[in-house]
């Protein structure tokens, strides 16, 4: 077996390149312009806006008044709950889990109501201390 060159493989047909014409700039920095134009300009002071005693905090901005808190489920209660928000299109987890609690309270009974309130009050008193 002989290797064979592929004959125009060697034939270099080139594009001719044009020149590019030197462009001129419309203007060009000069140091006595710029001193006369400072001369000739008022200092402009700026007033610095007032800043407040408190430094901003670091991290993504609180949304609303909202204090959001995680609850661990599990991967299957997970599926479950995006199943049915989007079968039931809840523009939220947080709008299913609402609406499921607000129709679990509206059944319970008036023990149960009253039971309810005692812990949701204790829960929150608890919260609002740490």
């Amino acid at each position: 077996m002989t290797f064979r060159k592929d004959p125009n493989r060697g034939k270099n047909n080139l594009k001719p390149v044009k020149e590019t014409p030197i462009s001129a700039p419309a203007s060009t920095f000069d140091v006595t312009k710029m001193a006369s134009d400072k001369q000739n300009k008022p200092k402009e002071t700026k007033k610095k806006e007032k800043q407040s005693d408190t430094p901003r905090p670091v991290g993504r901005p609180k949304s609303g008044r909202k204090r959001y808190q995680t609850v661990r489920v599990t991967k299957e209660t997970a599926w479950k709950l995006n199943a049915i928000q989007n079968a039931l299109s809840y523009p939220t987890q947080e709008a299913l889990i609402e609406g499921a609690l607000e129709r679990v309270e509206r059944s319970m009974t008036d023990d149960e109501k009253r039971l309810y309130e005692l812990w949701r009050d204790t829960l929150e008193k608890r919260w609002e201390r740490k």
